[in-house]
């Protein structure tokens, strides 16, 4: 867990949180005992283990969902997103968020075009709680890429459905 104590009404002029400076902040211990001042957080008592891209990949599928990479213009993710993603099988990229540059978003395009990944987007609206304030539908993604999701989604249900009938003509024949 997380401790932190920010006023995230109170923002800098760059949309940064303005932060406690270190002798107005109180001091608080983990249970393990290590100090904490409000504002600055924490790293966690315990080891987070995260799983591989392709846990990740192949737990959004058989859950019937559809894997797309977030952010990776945000997080410079670009060979992350073609040296394994794309092989492992993601289904798309977000392309329109608001801090892909302009460059970037024609980058993950010619990828999408070039893999036939699906193009995601959005304004990626957490509330208040953006570091940089944004407005719901300030970024939007064109209504021919969310055409192109939706057909990709009643595909994948018809599929889904199909592979259920299937399975269970196999277990009726069986008995």
């Amino acid at each position: 867990r997380l401790i932190q104590e920010v006023d995230y009404s109170q923002r800098n002029e760059d949309g940064s949180f303005k932060r406690i400076p270190d002798s107005l902040a109180r001091v608080f211990h983990t249970a393990a005992g290590r100090e904490v001042r409000e504002g600055g957080g924490i790293t966690p008592d315990i080891k987070v283990e995260y799983p591989e891209p392709k846990e990740i990949l192949d737990a959004i599928k058989e859950a019937g969902g559809i894997a797309v990479l977030a952010h990776p213009g945000e997080f410079d993710n670009f060979e992350l997103l073609e040296q394994e993603l794309i092989p492992m099988g993601i289904d798309g990229v977000e392309v329109w968020h608001p801090k892909n540059t302009p460059e970037q978003r024609q980058r993950l395009m010619a990828l999408a075009g070039k893999h036939s990944l699906l193009m995601t987007g959005g304004s990626d609206f957490h509330g208040r709680y953006n570091t940089v304030p944004t407005k719901i539908g300030e970024c939007t993604m064109p209504q021919e890429a969310l055409d192109q999701l939706l057909k990709y989604q009643a595909k994948k249900k018809r599929m889904l459905k199909k592979a259920e009938a299937t399975e269970a003509e196999k277990e009726a024949a069986l008995k």
